[in-house]
């Protein structure tokens, strides 16, 4: 039950991977997708709440009924989350992962600062700029680009939020796991279930 991303928030995909990834992520204006994504955010964020709940009454053994966690209305709703955004469509095989190009948070920053002054620069100015270092980019394209970086830390935040969810259910399965083998070793400590 996850959300098919990339690990890390800045992922360079493969070509071979996904080749509409760039223009799926492109044609979504910067505030839909922000939209899409805080109304992905915002499930996740109920679906821990609701785990929370379920967990702590059910490791409580608190009276009243225990709230149950809707798997299936939650798997229809991680379905409809990844059609609305620009995600992998597949998980991405062992060699597709090692040629990720997965820059560290300093990079991310530097890059983004480089960029933002160029695309403040003066039309005239960049394309000398262009010209000087051997590059073929227009203003246009680092706008485009940008505007790619910004999308894919919006999917970043997702993905911090899926994980810490998936990180919880897995350690709610363990302290099940752990209560079942204690409640069993007390059984057989007893001599078995009762007749």
């Amino acid at each position: 039950m996850g959300l098919p991303l990339v690990p890390g928030a800045h992922p360079m995909v493969p070509h071979d991977q996904d080749d509409d990834l760039s223009r799926r992520v492109s044609v979504l204006p910067a505030a839909e997708f922000r939209r899409r994504v805080d109304l992905a955010i915002g499930f996740v964020r109920e679906q821990r709440c609701a785990l929370a709940v379920h967990a702590g009454m059910t490791l409580e053994d608190a009276p009243g009924p225990i709230p149950s966690l809707e798997l299936e209305a939650a798997e229809q709703a991680y379905r409809e989350i990844a059609e609305s955004l620009p995600l992998l469509r597949r998980p991405l095989t062992p060699e597709e992962r090692k040629r990720l190009i997965q820059p560290t948070k300093a990079e991310q920053l530097a890059l983004a600062e480089v960029m933002q002054e160029a695309a403040a620069m003066d039309p005239e100015d960049f394309r000398a700029a262009v010209e000087e270092h051997g590059l073929d980019v227009t203003q246009e394209q680092l706008a485009e680009i940008q505007d790619g970086m910004k999308k894919m830390e919006m999917l970043g935040e997702l993905q911090r939020e899926v994980e810490i969810l998936l990180e919880e259910l897995s350690l709610h399965r363990d302290r099940l796991a752990e209560e079942a083998q204690a409640i069993a070793r007390n059984l057989i400590a007893q001599g078995g279930p009762p007749n």
